[in-house]
């Protein structure tokens, strides 16, 4: 069941998923409100579970690896959804096909990917597929080219404020909280916040209850592409505003890509397109069923 949006209330999740760090003064004044209003129109997304949490996008080259689990179990084996919860992830969601679940994760460093490998390999399923990404064009609607690439190398430090800015929850944080937790000076988390904004590692936005938006329907699909003409797809199809998500791995369908849409026939006719502008040989397609996280993010674009 969809939950209806007032026009006010998608201009305020617009400029919070657009830079949910800035200040209330600020924000009230763009929208033209009081902050009173602004503050009463916030906690009631929270409290109706429209905003389900504020968070980061983090530039997918400061993680040291990133990659997408297919496992295939069944409703008899819980324990194992419990597992998976305790893990760190950016995703997890139940989808139809072969396998019944798929888990996107993020790594900081290689030793905290060979410690989620060997969980996994522990865990009572039929089996389980591991998809690795080499490259990302395009995640949660933003584009990202040869020279956004980062080559910065993180420190212990630098990952726990990170993390802490994609775990701040229902209530926005901020650096006197930040410092506290971490147990250090408040001025030198302000610095190195101001440092990952200027040089572009990291986005604050929010994370959106799908069933407010009208692109609740959400693809996996994998794309093989004619010999010799990866860049040629990627180039055709990465600006397309549905195609939220674009990745290089390294299977025979070299392209994964997520797609949101309105309906299954909308759905269809981007496929459509996809194929008739582009040297696509074929496609795999994977319908999520339901998320099993709080993860939603949305490009602007499609809060409409």
């Amino acid at each position: 069941m969809k939950i209806m949006l007032k026009t006010k209330d998608k201009d305020l999740i617009k400029h919070l998923n657009e830079d949910s760090w800035k200040k209330n003064t600020a924000l009230a004044n763009e929208l033209g409100i009081t902050r009173m209003t602004l503050l009463n129109r916030i906690k009631k997304l929270i409290d109706n579970e429209i905003l389900l949490k504020y968070t980061i996008m983090v530039n997918p080259y400061l993680y040291s690896k990133k990659v997408f689990y297919e496992i295939k179990t069944n409703p008899r084996e819980p324990e194992v959804l419990d597992t998976l919860r305790k893990l760190q992830f950016e995703a997890l969601e139940g989808i139809i096909g072969d396998y019944s679940l798929i888990i996107k994760q993020n790594f900081w460093k290689d030793q905290d990917f060979l410690h989620n490998l060997n969980t996994m390999d522990q865990l009572n399923v039929e089996n389980y597929r591991l998809i690795e990404i080499f490259r990302t064009y395009k995640e949660h609607g933003q584009i990202f080219l040869e020279k956004q690439q980062s080559q910065m190398k993180l420190g212990d430090l630098d990952v726990k404020i990170l993390q802490g800015l994609k775990n701040q929850g229902k209530g926005r944080g901020n650096t006197s909280e930040l410092a506290k937790r971490i147990g250090i000076p408040q001025s030198t988390i302000y610095k190195k916040i101001n440092d990952f904004r200027k040089k572009n590692l990291i986005k604050f936005n929010i994370s959106i209850n799908p069933l407010v938006l009208d692109y609740k329907i959400k693809f996996y699909m994998r794309i093989k592409v004619e010999p010799g003409c990866i860049e040629r797809v990627v180039n055709g199809i990465r600006e397309h505003p549905q195609v939220t998500d674009l990745f290089r791995t390294g299977e025979n369908y070299g392209l994964l890509s997520i797609i949101r849409a309105r309906t299954i026939d909308e759905f269809n006719i981007i496929i459509n397109e996809l194929y008739e502008k582009n040297p696509i040989s074929d496609t795999r397609t994977t319908l999520v069923l339901n998320g099993l996280h709080d993860n939603y993010f949305f490009p602007s674009t499609l809060i409409q």
